[in-house]
């Protein structure tokens, strides 16, 4: 029989300073400014990525909530695509075809 280690009543406390520290850690690593990729535009860094300067910053804010709320819940429920949705593979064949002399986008 293997032994079992239980936790004390204050191990959860430590459990949440480790995480506040991994988050403070992380969240401190994504704040520093990237570095312009060299002759490259201004828009190009070394890690991907960034906004034109005087560009306008996206704050959090709270009206954003019930948006983020809706999106989740709705994740957990089963999509019924309409009818008719899904056309088939005859009809996508016979609109390629219609469409081979002309610019398209698909």
């Amino acid at each position: 029989m293997t032994p079992r280690t239980r936790l004390g009543p204050g191990a959860g406390v430590g459990v949440v300073a480790l995480s506040l520290s991994l988050a403070l850690v992380f969240t401190t690593a994504a704040c520093s400014a990237p570095k312009q990729k060299p002759g490259a535009p201004y828009h190009h860094t070394t890690t991907g990525f960034r906004n034109p300067e005087r560009s306008p910053e996206r704050h959090w804010s709270w009206r954003g909530l019930p948006w983020i709320l809706t999106r989740l819940i709705a994740s957990f429920r089963d999509i019924e695509p309409p009818p008719n949705h899904v056309v088939s593979a005859d009809q996508a064949l016979a609109g390629l075809g219609a469409m081979k002399d002309r610019d398209t986008l698909t």
